[in-house]
Order: C-alpha cells, then sequence, then structure tokens
C-alpha cells in the first residue's frame, strides 16, 4: 500500500507490480487516445519536412 505526500499528493512508496501496471493503463490509454484522433493519420514525416526544411 502506498501512502501520499500531503503537499504534492505524489505516492511516496508503491510495489513495483502496481507502478507497473499503473504504467501500463496510462500507455495503454495514451495509445488508444492517439489512435482515435487521428493526429498520426494527420501528421505525417513529408508534412514535418515541408513545413521543416531546414531541419528535414
Amino acid at each position: 500500500m502506498s501512502t501520499t505526500d500531503s503537499s504534492s499528493n505524489i505516492p511516496t512508496s508503491t510495489t513495483s507490480a502496481s507502478t507497473e501496471n499503473e504504467l501500463d493503463d496510462l500507455v495503454s490509454q495514451l495509445r488508444q487516445t492517439i489512435n482515435k484522433s487521428g493526429w498520426l493519420a494527420q501528421n505525417t514525416s513529408a508534412k514535418w519536412e515541408a513545413e521543416n526544411p531546414d531541419l528535414a
């Protein structure tokens, strides 16, 4: 079980399994959000190269 630092609301100690599960959940949620948003379809490498010719 974890305790919370009242000044920052950040758990001060968690088990590694708990932390790993939380990270897995966050990554899964991020992937779902990206896939649903269409961001990857709109922001292609070709578009980036056109917008940033000095860096491409």
